[in-house]
């Protein structure tokens, strides 16, 4: 079930990050995305078991391939425009209710 549009308010451009080789792989065309932005410090869990500070959250649909390290620009246009690295992704996934993914900002 897709998120109604007043669940996402806010639109943000996502660029992927992309495997690659030992030099990496860099990150793939910009894209734009609706979402839900919180801007708000907070501890969360990474995926190598460490804890760090994140600076806000964005919630997108589930379907959206985001990989941890991808870059999410959020406030496009606006004076506290800022660009952030995904460092940890949680899903909401239901078969009633409105699947969706939320990504914790560095």
């Amino acid at each position: 079930m897709r998120l109604p549009d007043y669940f996402t308010p806010h639109t943000v451009e996502i660029r992927p990050l992309k495997s690659g080789g030992g030099m990496g792989g860099g990150y793939g065309q910009p894209r734009t995305v609706r979402a839900w932005v919180v801007d708000e410090q907070q501890t969360v869990a990474t995926a190598v078991d460490s804890e760090t500070l994140s600076s806000g959250t964005v919630s997108i649909e589930i379907d959206e391939v985001v990989p941890l390290g991808s870059l999410v620009t959020v406030w496009k246009g606006r004076p506290r425009q800022r660009e952030a690295a995904v460092i940890s992704v949680e899903t909401f996934d239901h078969e009633r209710l409105p699947s969706y993914q939320t990504l914790y900002l560095k």
